[in-house]
């Protein structure tokens, strides 16, 4: 493990992966100082931005896991099996995710210790569907159902709106840093002369 990443101590091992999931807390705890700088300076995105899509990555991480853990039994009763992938929309989270791998002793170490396994990052294949624009109704609904119940209110917003949005602005790269969430304009009040 790099020298500057820091890790909460998790008693999680593969044997007992599949009867207990860290928490998000837990997992949200872990840091990367190599990961977060990498990303900045690739993507040109500030350091604080860059934090908060590394704690975005994990946040989709723990997801992927917890659709898939035995505790999750809502999803389990679909005809069609439900597996937490990466939309479209989501691509800073997805960049982020393409940066830890590079760094492969840190990203393995992470997710045997968090998670009991390695978690790949499976590309779309011919025939798999598409990545988020195309998503039926019926998958995004559920996908914004499972995000809202297991992650809450604020980051629904922010993967369904902020960064659709964020995303669908990007057509070249930025010539200055990018500032992530962009901060939402205040209505200005009008004054009665």
């Amino acid at each position: 493990m790099a020298k500057n990443s820091t890790m909460a101590k998790n008693p999680t091992t593969a044997n007992d992966f599949k009867s207990k999931l860290p928490t998000l807390k837990t997992v949200l705890s872990y840091s990367n100082r190599d990961v977060v700088d990498r990303f900045s300076r690739d993507f040109n995105y500030s350091r604080l931005s860059a934090q908060f899509i590394f704690k975005d990555m994990l946040r989709f991480l723990w997801m992927t896991q917890r659709v898939r853990s035995e505790n999750f039994k809502r999803l389990r009763s679909r005809s069609r099996p439900f597996d937490f992938q990466m939309l479209g929309f989501w691509l800073p989270i997805d960049q982020m995710w393409h940066t830890f791998i590079v760094f492969t002793a840190d990203y393995a170490k992470f997710s045997s210790d968090y998670f009991g396994c390695f978690i790949h990052h499976e590309p779309g294949r011919s025939g798999d569907g598409d990545t988020g624009q195309g998503l039926s109704k019926a998958m995004l609904k559920t996908y914004m159902e499972v995000v809202y119940d297991e992650l809450g209110e604020r980051v629904l917003e922010r993967w369904f709106l902020t960064y659709p949005e964020f995303v669908a602005s990007q057509k070249v790269l930025p010539s200055q840093p990018i500032v992530f969430p962009p901060k939402r304009r205040q209505p200005t009040k009008s004054r009665k002369v």
